[in-house]
């Protein structure tokens, strides 16, 4: 901890270690005293709903499964299922039929919970239903979603299975048994009797006194019966699994902590699950809550008005001091205290006062002295560049002239007077993107005139990017050096690119030439001079480069410069990157 923090601390500790934290403790004790006794009387209760629940599903259930040896067995039944494996049968066909059909009628009436009974004839492929009309199926009927899920052995098998309808394909209860006649051993059909689902949570909310989310898992963990219908049918995942037997314990759910209660049923193997918030179960421990809220706030208040008091009297004043010495080491140095005193913080203030005062100036003064010289620099390289350009466009009129081609020397003069009118007319450094070119144009024109047909420029140019302004001496120097350094050592036709493009709200401009090209040692000797720093404008290699590159940082930020990229006797490509407005206009 820094030491200037440490007379506060040392006061708040004392309110906390003597008034705060007791206070704390014994509510925080008490009240998780009270918690679990309350959690525990609310999960008998809720034990004790879902037990009964379970009993009254379970006995409808029973009822149910009490009702199948007779049936099963039923040789009225099971003759009639015969004759419906005639091809012919006439007023015998129909009279089994309609017995059947009676036989499912009766049987409906053994439960309330029965949503419907279904019996088959496997051989004909023929479903009838005690609610519903007859249905028949081909042979592969028993690969739909009802029979799909039926046990292997459900002649013997007395497990309700949670599957779905043939028909909406709603979640239901199915128990399959078997119709076989046993004189003869041989299999006849299938009896299957319907549970709604929809039945089974109708009787969990009669006793959900909560609102809790209740429901049930069978011995795999599917779930039997669930609050969204989505999830009934599916298995449950590993994190969600419920422990057999009786009991409760606190789970995390998705909006916090939940009270979870189960109760595993000896009958069906059936795990009885509710889950209910723990927030919304312990509202009578709200007023106690409150209490002790109280308390804390009460002492919290105590704290900060003890704080309050002797940070007037000392810690205030170092807190002063501290914040704008602060303000100096971000280089803030124009900030001053404005506060006086007569003590001993005081003398300490006005101290700070006469050095940042000092600093300041002294800042100033080098600021001055470094913005007039690099002026100076970006001002010779102006110079440089218009005087070398024209003494050569000079000197090639004059030969021209001296060699009998006065009109190529008159178109070369006229090309020559636009590109300085263009170049000085105005009195800025700052120029459009469509001005830059104009003056690339009839700068390039000029050497044609003075090169003929030894290369071919090309303009690829953003017509969005027209009147976007940009610093004007920064561009030809780069195509010179194009033209001029690609043509040493090269006999092919000389090609040149010059484009100005948008990108990712960057205006790029490249130069690009398939010229001598550049040797991995050039490269390196340039990427060196480029990154030696605008403070090093020294005469000398890549002068026009770093003098260029020096430009771009000054008046674009530091971030921005110069990338240069070739390959030896195949290409060069001088390209950089700027906003697309300048940071300031008129002179750097």
């Amino acid at each position: 901890m820094p030491k200037h923090h440490r007379i506060r601390m040392k006061m708040i500790l004392a309110v906390f270690v003597f008034a705060v934290i007791p206070a704390i403790l014994m509510s925080i004790i008490y009240y998780n005293a009270v918690w679990d006794s309350e959690t525990e009387r609310i999960a008998e209760y809720m034990r004790n709903n879902i037990h009964n629940t379970s009993d009254n599903i379970e006995i409808n259930l029973l009822n149910i499964e009490q009702s199948l040896p007779g049936v099963i067995s039923d040789e009225g039944l099971i003759d009639s299922l015969r004759l419906l494996e005639r091809e012919e049968g006439g007023i015998e066909l129909r009279d089994a039929s309609k017995f059947v059909d009676n036989y499912l009628f009766e049987l409906n009436r053994v439960s309330g919970f029965i949503s419907n009974i279904y019996i088959s004839n496997d051989a004909v492929g023929v479903v009838y239903a005690a609610k519903g009309k007859r249905i028949f199926f081909p042979s592969e009927y028993a690969e739909r979603s009802l029979y799909r899920n039926a046990p292997e052995d459900y002649e013997h098998s007395n497990q309700w299975i949670i599957t779905q309808g043939i028909g909406k394909g709603n979640n239901i209860l199915a128990l399959y048994k078997e119709i076989r006649e046993f004189t003869k051993n041989e299999h006849v059909g299938t009896l299957t009797f319907l549970v709604d689902e929809e039945k089974l949570r109708q009787e969990i909310e009669l006793k959900n006194d909560y609102d809790a989310d209740i429901f049930i898992l069978d011995a795999q963990n599917n779930y039997v019966s669930h609050p969204d219908e989505e999830i009934t049918g599916t298995k449950a995942s590993d994190g969600k699994t419920v422990p057999r037997g009786h009991g409760f314990y606190i789970s995390t759910g998705e909006d916090g902590d939940l009270l979870t209660v189960h109760y595993e049923s000896g009958y069906t193997g059936w795990r009885y699950v509710s889950q209910i918030p723990i927030h919304s179960i312990l509202s009578t421990l709200d007023i106690f809550r409150n209490y002790t809220f109280t308390i804390i706030v009460l002492m919290i208040l105590l704290m900060i008005g003890w704080s309050i008091y002797n940070s007037k009297v000392l810690y205030e004043p170092i807190k002063c001091l501290m914040h704008y010495m602060q303000k100096m080491e971000k280089n803030d140095f124009e900030s001053r205290i404005p506060f006086r005193r007569d003590d001993e913080f005081g003398y300490l203030y006005d101290r700070y006062n006469e050095i940042a005062e000092n600093v300041q100036k002294l800042i100033n003064d080098l600021y001055i002295q470094r913005i007039l010289r690099q002026q100076a620099q970006l001002n010779a390289i102006e110079t440089e560049i218009n005087e070398h350009f024209l003494y050569n466009t000079l000197d090639a009129a004059r030969w021209m002239i001296r060699m009998g081609k006065e009109e190529e020397a008159s178109d070369l003069l006229l090309k020559l007077s636009q590109l300085f009118r263009q170049s000085l007319d105005t009195h800025e450094d700052i120029a459009t993107v469509s001005q830059v070119m104009e003056l690339l144009q009839n700068y390039l024109d000029i050497i044609k005139i003075r090169y003929k047909d030894q290369f071919e420029c090309r303009f690829q140019f953003d017509e969005g990017l027209a009147e976007r302004r940009v610093l004007k001496f920064i561009f030809q120097p780069l195509v010179e050096n194009a033209v001029f350094h690609g043509m040493k050592g090269v006999r092919r036709k000389l090609e040149v690119e010059v484009s100005f493009v948008e990108h990712d709200d960057l205006l790029v401009f490249s130069v690009w030439d398939n010229g001598s090209g550049i040797s991995p040692e050039r490269m390196s000797e340039i990427r060196v001079a480029l990154d030696s720093g605008i403070g090093d404008m020294e005469e000398g290699d890549c002068f026009a480069l770093k003098n260029i590159n020096a430009q771009i940082k000054l008046f674009y930020g530091k971030e921005y410069g110069l990338r240069v990229e070739g390959e030896e006797y195949k290409w060069t490509r001088v390209s950089f990157e700027i906003p697309k407005e300048p940071p300031q206009k008129g002179k750097i």
